[in-house]
């Protein structure tokens, strides 16, 4: 089996593209990590009083991002299922969890192809992934052509 860790950006999309032709397809699940906006640990921690509701909308959104990764998978010659999973912490950490529990054949992620400074302030869930997965890791680089993005 397949994971294929899916943002709903253009580098995501191009991955699952780029593994369909590298991978010929076979059974995959489409992971898409979400990280909610609010918990009630920051509603506490910050006093606002605001605690989300189980039914959170952001939830749903998340669900229509892995059915739309999914979808992608499905074009690209893979017998997918999808799936959003709750980070409670990194996302790295909840697809890291994911990879553990599922124990696929290979990952599939795409990079934003950044380096330093900026991928210090924004971090890399890729290469933090690709450094601590206990699996084969693909990691695809964004398209050369920028117009392909």
């Amino acid at each position: 089996m397949i994971l294929i860790a899916y943002d709903a950006t253009p580098d995501a999309a191009h991955a699952i593209a780029v593994a369909g032709s590298l991978l010929f397809g076979g059974p995959a699940q489409v992971i898409h990590v979400w990280v909610p906006a609010a918990t009630a640990a920051d509603a506490l921690a910050f006093g606002s009083g605001i605690v989300p509701a189980d039914d959170d909308p952001q939830e749903e959104e998340a669900q229509a991002i892995a059915e739309a990764g999914t979808d992608l998978a499905l074009a690209a010659g893979f017998h997918a299922e999808g799936r959003a999973v709750r980070a409670d912490g990194s996302a790295a950490g909840a697809l890291e969890a994911e990879i553990e529990r599922l124990q696929p054949d290979v990952v599939v992620i795409g990079s934003r192809g950044l380096n330093g400074l900026k991928a210090l302030l924004k971090g890399s869930v890729s290469h933090h992934v690709s450094t601590h997965a206990h699996v084969p890791v693909l990691v695809v680089p964004p398209p050369a052509d920028p117009a392909d993005r």
